[in-house]
Order: C-alpha cells, then structure tokens, then sequence
C-alpha cells in the first residue's frame, strides 16, 4: 500500500524512515546467494526475481523445489528475512505461485492443472491487467481467467474489438 494511502487511512500512524542501505545491503546478500544456484536470475525489485532452474545440471541433480526450500531456510537464518517462493513452468504462473500464500510460502503450479487453477480466478490475476482493462473487460463479460479463455478460443474479438495496451 503506498504510504500516502496508509497515511490517509491511518492518519495518527508512526511512520519510521527506511532503511535503503540496509535494504539495498540485503538485497544485494540474496542475489549473490541467488546467483550461487543459477547464472539466470532476472531481478524484478529489491525483493523480488526470476530464477531458471530449469536445466537439471545446473542443480547438480537436486529437485529445484528442495534447492528453493534450503535456499529459504538458510536466507531466514543468515539474512533474517523470509523467503515466498512460486514454481512454474514460465515466470506468470511462478508469479502467481509465489503470492498464494504470503509469507514464507511455496507453492506450485504446474503446467498440467495450470488452466484448471486460473479458470476461477480474476482477470486482474494476471500481469498488465489493472483497473481500467478489468473493467472493460468487465463490461464485455469477461471476470475470471477462464472467461477470457473462453472467449479467445471462440474466436471472438477482444474488448470491443479493440487492440493495445491499458
């Protein structure tokens, strides 16, 4: 939540400066134990990245869910931070993954239940979908993932036929 949301909902609320060195000093820890498993990691954030695990040799033959999960333990313990990790075949389903279950969550989604798990979901699930494109999305009776599955399989146009970003 950005702080002047906070501040508007909270006014009377103790705002403490961040810390950015000691941010930026732990991120920059996690990304060397990052790089440690895999030359492939693309960072999102501070706190946040991408990593292919994908070629079992760069794992040494270790599950990359059980590499993930020693990864977590020893961050928490070394780093005193916690770890939410998303697996997935491509980096919107290991996205989506790592925000199911806040904090130090681990979940999967894997490429066989992946539509089956969507299906249900809301479009502003998904990367690029914000208020406005939901909306009108909305308005085209498009809600859920599935919704917007349906419809492209049947061949219909897109919002209003119309094309680009929102």
């Amino acid at each position: 939540m950005p702080m002047g949301q906070a501040l508007r909902l909270c006014p009377d609320a103790t705002v403490f400066p961040p810390a950015i060195s000691k941010y930026a000093a732990v991120s920059r820890a996690l990304r060397r134990r990052l790089l440690a498993l895999t030359p492939l990691v693309e960072p999102l954030a501070l706190d946040e990245a991408f990593l292919d695990l994908s070629e079992p040799v760069q794992r040494g033959g270790v599950p990359a869910a059980l590499l993930l999960a020693n990864l977590a333990r020893e961050v928490e313990a070394n780093l005193g931070i916690t770890l939410s990790i998303g697996l997935g075949p491509n980096k919107l389903l290991a996205k989506i993954a790592s925000d199911l279950d806040k904090p130090r969550g681990f979940a999967l989604i894997g490429q066989a239940e992946a539509a089956a798990f969507l299906a249900p979901r809301p479009v502003s699930l998904l990367w690029g979908v914000g208020k406005a494109l939901a909306a009108a999305l909305e308005r085209e009776g498009i809600r859920t993932v599935g919704d917007l599955a349906a419809r492209e399989r049947s061949g219909s146009p897109g919002v209003s036929g119309r094309s680009g970003c929102a």
